[in-house]
C-alpha cells in the first residue's frame, strides 16, 4: 500500500524500504547493547563464507553507475557533503549524531545533507540522460 509506482521502481523502493529497516534494527540493536562491534568482528572473522563472496558485483553502485560516473559525483561534492553523507549512508548515523561528530549545527548538516544528495541526484541523471 505505501509503494507508489509514480515515484520510482519496486525495486529501487524495496531497497530504500530494506535499508532503512536494516539501520533501525542496527539502532535498536545497539541501544540495548544487544551486541558490540568486537563480537562482530570475531563472527565476521569466524564466518565461513568470505565477505568478497557476499556481494556479486552485478548489484554494486559501481557496477550500475560505472567508475567514471561515482568520481565525477565524489569530486562534485563539497568535503563536508561528502563526509556527511558517509556518515549517513554507510555508518548509519542520525543528523543529530552527525552534528555532535563533526562539530556543526543540527541546520548546516541537513544542508550538507540534502545539496550533496541533490547534486548526487543531478549527476545520476545526467548519466541516464546521456546514455539515450
Amino acid at each position: 500500500a505505501l509503494f507508489d509506482s509514480g515515484k520510482g521502481s519496486a525495486r529501487s523502493w524495496l531497497a530504500q524500504v530494506t535499508y532503512h529497516r536494516a539501520i533501525d534494527r542496527r539502532r535498536q540493536l545497539m541501544s540495548r547493547r544487544f551486541y558490540s562491534s568486537v563480537e562482530l568482528e570475531e563472527a565476521i572473522l569466524r564466518s565461513e563464507e568470505p565477505l568478497g563472496l557476499t556481494t556479486l558485483y552485478d548489484d554494486t553502485v559501481e557496477a550500475v553507475l560505472g567508475k567514471d560516473t561515482l568520481r565525477r559525483i565524489d569530486e562534485s561534492l563539497s568535503d563536508d557533503q561528502r563526509k556527511v553523507i558517509h556518515l549517513h549512508f554507510v555508518d548509519g548515523y542520525t543528523v543529530a549524531e552527525i552534528a555532535e561528530i563533526i562539530g556543526q549545527s543540527v541546520g548546516n548538516v541537513r544542508n550538507h545533507y540534502y545539496r550533496g544528495l541533490e547534486k548526487m541526484r543531478r549527476e545520476v541523471f545526467a548519466k541516464n540522460i546521456s546514455r539515450k
